[in-house]
């Protein structure tokens, strides 16, 4: 009945559930899967393009002062000059207004043994003239990075990004030709504009993407470097809400004069997310609805009285009370399988009671001395590490005694087993009288007794070894070929200890049955109990 219960309400949760669960995993597995990805693909597509957009604009900058340089070095004027300066061609264009108006920061002009025939370089804001470490001299070394035409074409410009004690300069250097280009060139002309932040914003304006500059001397410009390594010059960034896109920008040294940094705002997959969001919420509406109005109707006709079963049954199981009964008394299917279960419940707690008692008595049977009625040796072995664990725990003194009947194999031999059997009766209930209500005793084999006692010093032991030695010898057992006397005695070997993580339970026993060895060497019937405080000391005296 168990079964039919079981299988129906499987069924009925399957049929109504799998539909809904089926649909949620494929939308699921399609928005993690397909359309999510697709979003932030598409992301990582634009934020490329906006780093291209951005790099372009520094490259279309650079561009544009090549042009201006190009216009400089092929003219004749500036032709003629290199090699004879005069005062006239200064005046008329190597004035400031040159440099503001064209929004340049250094200009150059080297004949052809690359000495300064006429510099001069500006402060990125215009507002004072400076010295760079690159021109400071009246004459370029021949390996400057703006003299290098050996690999070039003579009227191609060497054109890059010169890092600078004011920041990165655009840079462009020509060889200079007359206006018709033709003919040996008579010295260098060299142009340059700091990139500073005005001229950042201009260019954003430009391309009407924000962007901005990461220098050496930023924090972050070393490890974004390293990603850049990495990620072969184009690294993107992922945040909740924005992608950052990074491009390097080398110096004439092949060094990263710069990182290029774009940020470009996760619309896409927010706005995407955002209306899938809703439209899932929908569904699931829908969905949970539908179901809701199926549950109702398939559990007022069917499943109403197989709950009550199921709650009757995870009662019986939580508090095994056999005893109980289904409180539903119908006449059709449903009732016969109630009377099945309730005469299934009667049977079976009929049987728990007979077994209860069976097994209450193989129980007392299993752990009892079937001679003295004490616990035997399969009792003493759980109850000793369960007492030693305790005392471990409480950190409380534990004590062990080990009895043993003096020359009672003498005793049987004299007197026969049955009378060592009477005997063996009354030193176990002897014993069992000297303890309290939580000390344990147990028959550990023959004539060998084994007391514990929990939460008792060494005085308290030595009292209840005291106690069972005089109640032996009270019973006045006849023994006529004891060595020790005329009756029937007993030997004691005994330690109390607090159990520690050094001492383990087996060689504590170990110790004790050493005691034990010791009292009867020293002409038994006498008691020897020990302190064991520390165990590698006193088992050295033992042995």
């Amino acid at each position: 009945m168990e079964i039919i219960k079981q299988s129906l309400q499987l069924k009925l949760i399957l049929i109504m559930t799998s539909l809904f669960i089926i649909i949620g995993l494929t939308d699921f597995i399609v928005k993690e899967k397909v359309i999510y990805p697709s979003f932030y693909k598409i992301e990582q597509q634009e934020a490329s393009k906006n780093l291209q957009r951005a790099t372009g604009a520094i490259d279309r900058l650079l561009l544009d002062i090549s042009h201006r340089t190009d216009d400089w070095s092929s003219w004749t004027d500036t032709f003629e000059y290199v090699q004879n300066p005069t005062k006239d061609y200064e005046d008329s264009n190597l004035v400031d207004a040159t440099f503001t108006s064209y929004q340049l920061q250094l200009i150059f002009l080297l004949n052809n043994k690359n000495e300064v025939v006429w510099g001069k370089i500006f402060s990125p804001d215009f507002e004072k003239e400076v010295e760079l470490s690159a021109f400071n001299e009246t004459k370029l070394p021949d390996n400057h990075p703006m003299l290098q035409f050996e690999n070039v074409n003579r009227l191609t410009a060497i054109t890059g990004v010169l890092t600078t004690e004011y920041g990165p300069m655009l840079i462009v250097s020509r060889l200079i030709y007359n206006s018709d280009e033709v003919g040996p060139s008579t010295g260098t002309f060299i142009m340059g504009k700091f990139l500073t932040t005005k001229t950042l914003t201009e260019l954003a304006d430009q391309i009407q993407i924000p962007f901005k500059i990461i220098l050496p001397s930023d924090i972050t410009f070393n490890p974004i470097s390293t990603e850049l390594n990495k990620h072969k010059d184009k690294y993107i960034e992922t945040f909740e809400h924005e992608l950052k896109a990074y491009a390097g920008y080398s110096d004439f040294f092949s060094k990263k004069a710069f990182i290029i940094e774009t940020q470009f705002p996760r619309d896409i997959t927010e706005k995407g997310i955002s209306a899938l969001r809703f439209s899932s919420t929908i569904m699931i509406i829908a969905s949970l609805i539908l179901l809701i109005m199926i549950l109702f109707f398939l559990r007022q006709l069917i499943l109403n009285p197989m709950l009550l079963m199921t709650n009757f049954l995870h009662q019986l199981n939580k508090h095994r009370d056999f005893n109980a009964q289904v409180p539903i008394n119908r006449s059709d299917e449903i009732g016969i399988l109630v009377d099945g279960l309730n005469d299934m419940c009667k049977t079976i707690a009929e049987q728990t009671n007979l077994l209860e008692g069976i097994n209450s008595k193989l129980e007392i049977d299993s752990s009892t001395d079937a001679l003295t009625g004490i616990a035997n040796r399969r009792a003493f072995d759980r109850a000793y590490y369960r007492y030693w664990a305790m005392s471990f725990r409480e950190q409380k003194s534990f004590a062990l005694i080990i009895a043993d009947i003096d020359f009672f194999k003498l005793y049987n031999d004299t007197y026969g087993h049955q009378k060592g059997d009477i005997s063996l009766k009354g030193v176990a209930e002897g014993i069992s009288q000297c303890l309290r209500k939580n000390d344990f005793v147990a028959r550990y084999g023959g004539e060998e007794f084994v007391l514990i006692l929990p939460s008792t010093n060494l005085e308290g032991a030595k009292k209840v070894a005291k106690m069972v030695i005089d109640t032996v010898e009270n019973l006045k057992i006849p023994h006529k070929n004891s060595i020790v006397g005329n009756t029937l005695t007993i030997s004691l070997g005994g330690a109390v200890t607090i159990p520690t993580q050094e001492l383990s339970a087996e060689k504590f026993f170990d110790i004790v049955d050493k005691i034990l060895y010791q009292s009867k060497e020293k002409g038994r019937n006498q008691a020897h109990i020990i302190q064991v405080e520390n165990y590698n000391r006193e088992t050295t005296e033992l042995l």
